[in-house]
């Protein structure tokens, strides 16, 4: 049996603890602590959230995650 992850469970948490760590994403928004799962400031700010996820083929749901990324400036 293969190990479980974060990202098995919740992959919108494991992909924000992930682009948390890369300066490079806190060099384009402007400083760190500008990711995460709700529309807060200090702005611009990159919101992560679960997407619709998964098609209807054949009358059977088929389950595939989806992570929605948004951007936000000042509003």
């Amino acid at each position: 049996m293969s190990e479980l992850t974060l990202a098995d469970a919740d992959p919108v948490s494991a992909i924000i603890a992930w682009l948390q760590e890369y300066p490079e994403v806190a060099d384009a928004l402007g400083a760190p602590g500008r990711v995460s799962g709700i529309q807060e400031a200090p702005w611009p700010h990159l919101r992560l959230d679960h997407g619709p996820g998964g098609d209807l083929r054949e009358l059977n749901w088929a389950l595939a995650p989806e992570v929605t990324l948004e951007a936000y400036g000042d509003p």
